[in-house]
Parts: C-alpha cells; structure tokens; sequence
C-alpha cells in the first residue's frame, strides 16, 4: 500500500513486504508505534525484533524464489537501493548510483545461470571485501549506520517511560551484514538477549 516506504533492489524494483529503515516515514512510524505502545500498555520490557533491514527472503510462507540462486546473489538482492539508502551512502562519499548499477550488472550475468559448487558458497569477509572494489563493504557500512541510529531512537523512547527492560535476539557479525545491526552497535542498548524466541511471546 505504502510502495515509497518499502525497500527497492538493485534493478529498482519495490519490495512487497519489507519497508526500509531510512525511509523518514518508515522511521517516523517506528518511533510513533513505539511511544504508542508503552505509553497505553506500561509494559515491563519490549522485545525488540526485525528493527533493520531485513533478508531478501525472508518470511515463512509464500517463496519469492523457484530457482536456485548463490547466496552471494541472493545476498545482493537484499540490499535495498531507495532513494534514502542511496543517500546515506552518498554522504560517506560512495558514488552510490554507480554501485547500485554494478550490482545490477553483477545479478544480470548470474542470476541466469545455474550455480557452479564453487559459486555456491557461504558468505564471507572476503566477498564482501573484495567484490566490487571495496565498494560493497562501504555500502554496508552506511546501512549500518543507519539500522543503529533507528535502533537507539526506539531504545530512547522505550527508556523516557521509566524502567523498561529492553531486549532482542542475539545479534551477531554474519546477521549484521544483512540486517545492519552490528553486536558492538546494539549491545549497549541492551539489558538482555535471547538466542530463541522467549516463551511468553
């Protein structure tokens, strides 16, 4: 309903199901949701879940994908490229429209193709560092920047209604490149995490 709000790949196309955290009113909405919840309901802690960018598949129901795809592509597929994001990435000094079509340039020439054993292979430090001159990690480092500061925003507004202890799942560095929320970003925001679903919720 909201297609402005939600995250857009590489070849511009909008997400049906995933809204993007730099988007001013996806942000403006999360705080608003946040003060309404704690302000009507005087919870004794918040869980705090999917408060980031999130994966190019995920969900539960409904695949988006039939064929077999690597993990670096489907990788890339989740990034978001809206008009926000590329701005973030702009004021770290990234020629964010160039990387953005070589990306899609990237996806073009291997989305087509059946993965070999060596394409399909984990994500790591080294793709992430090397593919694209560098340009990848920087990309994900505005993102980061961005994921963080949503974060602490709600953390803050959860923390002006008196003792609310706040908690997530335990993030961690592989999760961190897709959803932006590093551990040493959230950890101090944090009075406890979890590494499964709390029972009560």
């Amino acid at each position: 309903s909201f297609p402005a709000c939600a995250k857009a790949d590489a070849f511009g196309n909008p997400y049906l199901s995933q809204l993007c955290p730099a988007n001013p009113d996806v942000r403006e909405y999360a705080l608003a949701l946040t003060e309404d919840i704690v302000s009507h309901y005087g919870p004794e802690s918040v869980v705090i879940e999917s408060l980031s960018y999130l994966n190019f598949d995920y969900g539960f129901l409904n695949p988006k994908i039939y064929a077999e795809i690597t993990p670096f592509c489907r990788f890339l597929m989740g990034l978001c490229f809206c008009p926000h994001c590329l701005e973030a990435a702009e004021r770290t000094g990234m020629d964010a429209d160039k990387f953005q079509d070589d990306v899609a340039d990237f996806l073009d020439e291997y989305l087509p193709k059946i993965p070999s054993a060596g394409e399909n292979v984990p994500l790591d430090d080294r793709l992430i560092e090397e593919t694209f001159d560098g340009e990848l990690r920087r990309y994900l480092e505005a993102r980061s920047i961005t994921a963080t500061s949503l974060f602490s925003e709600v953390v803050e507004v959860i923390r002006s209604h008196g003792d609310i202890k706040v908690t997530m799942s335990m993030p961690s560095e592989a999760s961190g490149r897709t959803s932006g929320l590093k551990p040493e970003g959230v950890i101090p925001f944090l009075d406890g995490v979890f590494t499964s679903p709390p029972d009560d919720i």
